[in-house]
């Protein structure tokens, strides 16, 4: 049973061990299952949204897709400073150089907290606005709106729980983001029903005000946790004895060391690891636009929000826990400077989520009607989001290449390659050939699907290429001069 214990490691009492020091095998699974189940638990909330809003509307669906679009957006710089903050913490815990971690974990709480609040601010004023370039239909953009207002001050909590969920992980204690979650998505599902379906009935605004609740509920008990010392968990017991204790993520003031270095490398890879979100923002609003275009629109942007989340819930979720563990674990070992370590933990995790990934492309193939029909009443909707399931279910083992080994170079701060391919694929890509196989073919919304299952195998195969190479190894010699 995982007990809450007093502190045993601190700055001046480090871990005996870090997961550097362990085997390969063990530290994979010691972040991977913790992490997996995490992902599985966010994956509920994602898969409560969709359902009540498909109790609620096809324009409320599309509603909460394009919102989900804007909320993306404004999620980059907690992006930016989390992928950072996660990479250089795993390198400092590698290292044993602890008080520069804790500096650096203060460091970025506050200016998590400084961030959530101006784009909270930046994105109610221009949400409206943001809707209507998606092309949203006037009654998508009333429902967008409403849902927008609570919706995006969720963010100001939300970017102090997402950072310090990469502190934990980044120590080797990823069960306790692990609890933080359940109780998140147990205080989600809960103010979901109560302000959707009973007793009150706010509609899709509802979703928002219990987003709203459950990142403020997930922030406080995040920084108790710190405060206490609740990330100092008993470990699972090991061989000889000695345990994977990963450190405090303390708040309490330190005597030596200085984070100001690595702040400064925090923003030189967080920035292009955010960019690759904002292009994959900019894919996302040409898909939807491309779908703007086709006969019965919201319908086409409600099935690709249905396929969206599904093949979030079913196979994206898992590969981020994989690429999060794999970017840990691999900065860990850079850090005690085991480069060969932090490669081959790179190939062991990917091919995890390659042959994962092919059970659930084959279960989304073979089960995609049913799918389809559980997430939506509307018959039209229904018969796009099977084609969706059917067509990228034959692309899915190569985003597991794609996750984790750009999860994997993350943990080498190597991210401005990583960027570039992600922008080829689906800029370059994906948009285009979209829009001409959905508009100028006469393939409809099956070109569409198709499009994204092209770009989706074209950046797993760019991603081996990319870590085969010794590119990523190179730029570490570099950064250590």
């Amino acid at each position: 049973m995982l007990t809450i214990t007093k502190p045993k490691t601190s700055v001046d009492n480090p871990p005996s061990k870090t997961l550097a020091d362990q085997s390969l095998w063990f530290a994979i699974w010691f972040m991977t299952w913790p992490l997996l189940i995490n992902m599985f638990v966010q994956s509920i909330s994602s898969f409560g949204d969709v359902w009540i809003a498909g109790r609620l509307g096809s324009n409320s669906q599309a509603a909460l897709g394009m919102g989900g679009q804007i909320f993306f957006l404004m999620l980059l710089p907690q992006i930016a400073l989390a992928a950072g903050t996660t990479t250089q913490i795993s390198k400092l815990w590698g290292a044993k150089e602890f008080v520069s971690a804790q500096q650096l974990v203060r460091k970025s709480l506050q200016l998590s907290l400084f961030l959530g609040v101006v784009v909270a601010i930046a994105g109610i004023v221009g949400g409206t606005w943001m809707l209507q370039i998606q092309g949203a239909s006037p009654l998508v953009a009333a429902c967008g709106s409403d849902f927008l207002k609570f919706y995006l001050l969720a963010l100001i909590p939300g970017y102090v729980h997402y950072v310090a969920t990469g502190i934990f992980r980044a120590q080797g204690t990823p069960r306790v983001a692990l609890w933080i979650q359940v109780g998140t998505v147990v205080t989600l599902l809960t103010s979901e029903v109560v302000f959707c379906l009973t007793p009150f009935h706010y509609g899709i605004s509802g979703i928002g005000m219990a987003w709203l609740i459950a990142e403020s509920f997930a922030a406080a008990l995040s920084v108790v946790c710190m405060r206490r010392g609740e990330a100092c968990l008993a470990r699972s017991n090991q061989s000889g004895g000695t345990s994977v204790a990963a450190g405090q993520a303390c708040l309490t003031p330190t005597s030596a060391g200085s984070g100001a270095s690595s702040l400064r490398d925090l923003f030189a890879i967080g920035i292009p690891a955010s960019m690759r979100e904002l292009i994959w923002f900019f894919s996302g609003y040409f898909v939807l636009l491309a779908l703007s275009m086709l006969a019965l629109p919201a319908s086409g942007q409600a099935s690709w929000t249905i396929g969206i989340r599904v093949e979030e819930m079913f196979a994206a979720n898992p590969l981020y826990a994989l690429a999060a563990a794999a970017t840990i674990i691999v900065g860990q070992n850079i850090g005690a400077g085991k480069i060969e370590n932090a490669r081959r933990a790179g190939w062991q995790i990917a091919g995890i989520g390659f042959l994962l990934n092919l059970i659930v492309g084959a279960a989304m193939f073979l089960f995609a009607e049913p799918l389809a029909k559980l997430m939506s009443s509307d018959p039209a909707a229904v018969t796009n989001a099977k084609l969706f399931f059917q067509i990228v279910a034959a692309s899915e083992p190569f985003v597991a290449l794609w996750y984790i080994l750009f999860g994997a170079l993350l943990g080498a701060g190597y991210t401005v390659m990583p960027m570039i391919v992600t922008a080829i694929g689906l800029l370059a890509i994906r948009a285009p050939l979209a829009w001409y196989l959905s508009t100028q073919t006469g393939f409809g919304i099956t070109g569409t699907w198709a499009a994204i299952a092209v770009s989706n195998v074209l950046i797993g195969l760019a991603a081996v290429i990319l870590f085969r190479s010794n590119a990523w190894t190179i730029s570490l010699g570099r950064k250590s001069l």
